[in-house]
């Protein structure tokens, strides 16, 4: 289910340039409380609470943490798939006004979510493991990325040893 929709970017803008929206990435980093996640690719610039996958893991816990991380992201990005799927409107070019195109991206996400909670199923609910995207953006090193490293390393281990 959609929990939140920003319908007021262009479909071809980067997530990470959203993120970087002061309004947004603001919003965000007052909404999580310490110990709360969320996952991102690797374009992502790392917070303490933006998880980001090793680009070169090097020891078991982040190698099981890459594993756990790229399987929590792929159910994401199969929600975008049957999202397009439910409302194959979502899968081209709209040529309408904006307004009108953000009213139609706000309504099939919460008509997705109304039926997601009704149970109503796909005619084709299979997404396989390999729609996971394997990207990689390269990104400045600044000192809170750092830290994001550090963090994210102490969570590893933390987490994901043996």
């Amino acid at each position: 289910m959609f929990s939140d929709v920003l319908e007021s970017f262009p479909g071809s803008v980067h997530d990470s340039r959203i993120w970087k929206n002061p309004g947004v990435g603001m919003h965000v980093e007052n909404t999580f409380s310490i110990g709360e996640h969320i996952l991102g690719d690797s374009g992502y610039m790392m917070r303490p609470y933006l998880l980001t996958p090793y680009l070169q893991p090097i020891s078991t816990p982040q190698f099981n943490y890459n594993y756990a991380h790229k399987k929590t992201r792929v159910i994401v990005e199969q929600t975008f798939g049957r999202w397009k799927r439910r409302f194959h409107c979502l899968h081209g070019e709209l040529r309408m006004s904006p307004d009108k195109v953000c009213s139609i991206i706000v309504a099939c996400a919460v008509l997705h979510n109304i039926a997601i909670q009704w149970k109503q199923p796909l005619l084709e609910d299979e997404v396989s493991d390999d729609s996971y995207p394997d990207d990689v953006l390269d990104f400045e090193e600044t000192v809170g990325h750092l830290a994001s490293k550090h963090y994210r390393d102490q969570f590893s281990i933390h987490n994901f040893s043996n």
